[in-house]
């Protein structure tokens, strides 16, 4: 009997998190701060393949506007510490990413989709509803 309550609960709040996620988060964007460096891992291999020299990425007038500040800072950064630009977070939450960031990166082969950049809002979206899978079996 508990057991059926507390699935009962989990359903509840499911319902309410994903409800929530379609009426006010669906277009907003979740790449800026912590999130951006931790994410940046997978774009710049797999879509740049310049993990070692992220600077270019800042110079594609593609990607928008907030990474390319981001990754200007870091060249801003390394300037003045006579290094080379890099990425200063650890690479588990990309790995924790990944799921979503190969599964639209897949999708976009099958589609033809034009070039992406890594960052579009399908990309962010489908992080957004793996967040809630992680979630849900947290909750389990």
């Amino acid at each position: 009997m508990i057991r059926k309550i507390l699935y009962t609960i989990l359903l509840i709040n499911l319902i309410i998190s994903f409800s929530f996620w379609v009426t006010y988060g669906k277009d907003k964007w979740i790449f800026y701060g912590d999130a951006l460096g931790y994410y940046t891992y997978l774009p710049a291999t797999f879509n740049y393949n310049k993990l070692l020299t992220i600077s270019e990425i800042s110079k594609d007038t593609n990607v928008p506007k907030i990474v390319r500040d981001y990754i200007s800072n870091l060249n801003e950064s390394s300037e003045i510490n006579k290094t080379p630009p890099v990425i200063q977070y650890t690479y588990v939450n990309s790995l924790l990413n990944s799921p979503a960031f190969f599964l639209v990166k897949t999708s976009d082969k099958i589609f033809n989709t034009s070039p992406s950049t890594g960052y579009e809002m399908r990309y962010q979206n489908a992080i957004k509803v793996l967040g809630m899978l992680y979630v849900f079996l947290g909750l389990l």
